[in-house]
């Protein structure tokens, strides 16, 4: 195990970065605050744009564009499965898995995503460049 904290850091983001599914670390509003590389490489931004913006708004939810106001600001907000088990999972500090349909805007079109959503609490502390 390495001995100080960037050696530290580094060592947990390699290993974030070796499992294939997509991770975004996020905060009780889902802003990102991280990513593994497979997260990231579903979104076609670098990561200076990412970080700090809200799921909603990168994946283009259909209730985060138009006159929505952006991810967490319609009344739809308030149902999105992915919103309250983050939620959920800050509050009651435990793994939460559930199945999510999520209306996404694609080429000025909506469109299903089907998601397997998994939250989980975690103390996260920015160290990462």
């Amino acid at each position: 195990m390495p001995k100080d904290q960037n050696n530290e850091s580094e060592y947990f983001k390699s290993i974030l970065d070796g499992i294939p599914t997509p991770i975004f670390i996020v905060d009780d509003d889902l802003r990102i605050l991280d990513s593994n590389i497979a997260g990231m490489n579903l979104l076609p931004w670098k990561r200076g744009l990412i970080v700090k913006n809200r799921c909603g708004d990168l994946f283009k939810c259909s209730h985060s564009h138009g006159k929505g106001g952006g991810c967490g600001k319609s009344e739809e907000c308030k149902k999105c499965i992915i919103r309250n088990s983050v939620k959920e999972s800050y509050k009651g500090k435990r793994v939460l898995r559930k199945k999510a349909r999520i209306e996404v805007v694609n080429n000025n079109k909506e469109q299903a995503l089907y998601l397997l959503v998994t939250t989980a609490p975690f103390n996260y502390m920015d160290t990462y460049p």
